[in-house]
């Protein structure tokens, strides 16, 4: 028989199949605890950065956008726009800062261009696609400007085709004058008053080459443009000035000299 003192060693004695649970280690609860802020933490920040970060990085890459606009400056009759078939292809293929020109006003060609013609080739300026909101292709003129004691603007000329006519073709020169954008989120530049715009009749067998503009450095308030019709040479001079009820126009393209003979002004009639 089994004494009773027997039985208390047998009862005391650990079994082999019971479970043990030691206590996890300090460290590994505190790494537990960290992921689990880490995790709320990035729950609220997101959101917030979303609502009021985001907006303001976007408003600081666009100041910043606008800025490189104004600093813009063409080396001394750095081409801008050629229409000439084999200098446009090879503007567009080994150039950077350069595609095809649209063409301007219509969907199909009419009359048919001469088979010898190709769209034209335009330079281009990224940041000013950033602060336009879209595509401008033909940049013939972007740099600060303003009238003397006046705001400061940004200035921007481009050039384009329009479609082809019987044996020519009309030329395109716009102008626009920017008010700035400021650091508050959400601010966008604007147009000031009206585009200005001058259009050319180019004949189908002479090609237009146009320069890049070159600010004057004794007048803010103005501008050059250099330009060639095969090899005779020109310049269109710009003016700013400061849109009133009477006169809209907040920029005045006039041609100084050269072959192009001014037909319409484009957009409205107080250009001068």
């Amino acid at each position: 028989m089994i004494s009773t003192q027997q039985m208390m060693v047998q009862d005391n004695t650990p079994s082999h199949n019971s479970l043990t649970y030691a206590p996890k280690p300090r460290g590994i609860r505190r790494r537990y605890l960290r992921l689990i802020v880490f995790v709320l933490s990035l729950t609220i920040a997101i959101p917030i950065f979303w609502r009021f970060g985001l907006p303001h990085c976007r408003q600081v890459l666009y100041m910043r956008n606008q800025a490189l606009c104004m600093s813009h400056q063409f080396p001394v009759m750095m081409l801008v726009y050629d229409d000439d078939p084999g200098n446009a292809l090879e503007l567009i293929k080994n150039a950077n800062n350069y595609l095809t020109s649209k063409v301007l006003l219509q969907k199909e060609w009419y009359p048919q261009p001469p088979p010898s013609w190709k769209p034209p080739a335009g330079y281009f300026f990224k940041p000013f696609w950033r602060v336009r909101g879209f595509e401008v292709i033909g940049t013939a003129y972007l740099h600060r400007g303003g009238t003397r004691g006046g705001p400061e603007r940004l200035i921007e000329v481009d050039v384009h085709c329009g479609e082809m006519g019987p044996g020519r073709r009309p030329i395109s020169i716009n102008a626009f004058s920017f008010k700035l954008a400021d650091s508050k989120v959400g601010s966008k530049m604007s147009i000031l008053g009206y585009p200005s715009g001058l259009v050319f009749l180019v004949p189908a067998s002479r090609r237009l080459r146009v320069y890049g503009g070159q600010p004057d450095r004794n007048d803010p308030s103005h501008f050059t443009i250099p330009y060639r019709v095969d090899d005779e040479p020109g310049v269109i001079d710009g003016w700013v000035r400061e849109p009133t009820k009477d006169r809209m126009k907040s920029v005045k393209l006039v041609i100084r000299n050269g072959p192009l003979i001014l037909v319409a002004l484009s957009h409205d009639s107080d250009n001068y």
